[in-house]
């Protein structure tokens, strides 16, 4: 949850704890990922995206690319907010899809 203040965006504590407590035990390989590491933020707001840019298709929004583009980059803003680096993250549709 996000709540608006002063014209931007905060993360709750609630949000922080939950990032924090989340833990995926991958016991095949022994080990564990927690979802306020910098691979699950990444990986999780990569896999929003594009699923979003897909719906659009799949139900008829028409983007032309400089759109899909715009797109990407603005959810870097989404994604600051949950602790990823824009700088880690896909600046166009095609490198979304790399």
């Amino acid at each position: 949850m996000f709540l608006r203040t002063g014209g931007s965006y905060v993360q709750t504590s609630e949000e922080l704890v939950l990032h924090r407590n989340t833990v995926k035990y991958r016991l095949h390989i022994g080990t564990t990922l927690r979802a306020d590491e910098p691979v699950w933020i990444d990986w999780t707001h990569n896999a929003l995206a594009f699923a979003l840019l897909r719906g659009a298709e799949a139900f008829g929004l028409d983007l032309t690319p400089a759109e899909q583009d715009k797109f990407v980059v603005e959810q870097h803003i989404a994604a600051e907010l949950v602790g990823a680096d824009p700088a880690r993250l896909p600046a166009t549709r095609a490198d979304l899809e790399a």
